[in-house]
């Protein structure tokens, strides 16, 4: 789901970087493919994230990925273009990037579980 969600959202970057923008009409065929990766996107976080929360992998943490799933979710609003322009000029996409930050952070900063440490010690003992 995320692959698909990234391959979208590389695309849409892409031909906006390459000038495709209105009034060209292939803009809202890339700009809908963009929004549409991102709802698979956030699919695959909040699968993630349960599993996250489940094993505790990320301590504290565990239920960032279900929160940027949640609010990726956002980019279904992009089939109703008054509400997709009142969510982008929201708060939203920000939350939604410092999301991104405060998993960075609990990826950098997580620790090995006790699980993890006992089967490399296993590994090394004769």
């Amino acid at each position: 789901m995320v692959a698909t969600g990234l391959g979208l959202g590389l695309i849409g970057m892409a031909g906006s970087a390459l000038g495709v923008l209105n009034p060209n009409p292939l803009a809202p065929i890339i700009n809908t493919g963009e929004h549409a990766g991102l709802v698979f996107i956030a699919a695959g976080m909040i699968v993630w994230g349960v599993l996250a929360v489940r094993t505790s992998v990320l301590g504290r943490w565990s239920a960032v990925p279900i929160a940027i799933g949640v609010l990726g979710l956002s980019g279904l609003t992009f089939l109703w273009p008054a509400a997709f322009a009142t969510l982008e000029g929201g708060v939203v996409p920000l939350v939604f990037s410092g999301s991104w930050t405060v998993l960075g952070y609990a990826l950098l900063t997580q620790t090995r579980s006790s699980g993890t440490r006992d089967a490399a010690a296993a590994r090394q003992e004769p």
